[in-house]
């Protein structure tokens, strides 16, 4: 079948005939493959007849992503284009197979580096091929279990923190406060922290509110 020919005549057709109603502006040549917004590029078509040209694209161009994606967006909240064409299954079966393709080999963002792991200073990081190990790092993510104490060791850092800074609240008031230790947030957040985070908190009118975990 022809593709290339169907899309040409969709696009004659309605360069011909004046639409009454919803119409939908199409980019006869893609922005994607150069195309721009100007009125010779631009034809007006209706949702169904739009949803079909980005398939006949898809069709002509097979290899090209922007395409595939462009039509694919094109069925989201629009379950009827689900269910009536099947080309809406083999459209997102396209997708995925050019989304795979995208992140082979060179064009995977993750391409040349891999992760290492310090289990003493419980920390994560990514290293490129070609640099060297440095003592103490090893190949691979951080374990679970030492995620767990890293997420538990933070929470206690984060604790004594709030600690001294309950302190200095409690002696100079939250004007001051923001002085010394150069505080970026309101009042209100520096409160519901201290609630959230100390057992010792007393709020002024000794009531602890529920609040949003931190």
């Amino acid at each position: 079948m022809n593709y290339s020919n169907i899309y040409s005549s969709l696009i004659s057709r309605a360069k011909d005939i004046s639409l009454i109603g919803y119409v939908e502006n199409h980019h006869i040549i893609p922005r994607c493959m150069g195309g721009d917004d100007s009125s010779v590029n631009l034809v007006k078509l209706t949702a169904r007849e739009h949803f079909i040209a980005h398939l006949l694209l898809v069709k002509i161009y097979p290899n090209n992503l922007k395409l595939v994606k462009a039509a694919a967006m094109m069925c989201i909240g629009q379950p009827e284009r689900k269910k009536s064409n099947r080309l809406y299954g083999i459209l997102r079966i396209k997708f995925s197979e050019s989304m795979s393709e995208s992140q082979q080999g060179e064009k995977n963002s993750q391409y040349g580096s891999r992760w290492i792991h310090n289990s003493a200073t419980l920390e994560s990081a990514k290293l490129r091929t070609s640099d060297i190990l440095k003592e103490g790092w090893v190949l691979g993510r951080l374990p679970k279990r030492q995620k767990e104490l890293t997420s538990i060791i933070n929470r206690e850092a984060l604790i004594t923190l709030h600690r001294q800074y309950y302190e200095i609240y409690n002696t100079v008031g939250f004007t001051e406060f923001v002085k010394i230790t150069r505080y970026k947030h309101s009042k209100q957040n520096l409160v519901q922290r201290f609630a959230k985070l100390l057992n010792e908190f007393q709020p002024q009118n000794r009531k602890r509110r529920g609040i949003h975990q931190i």
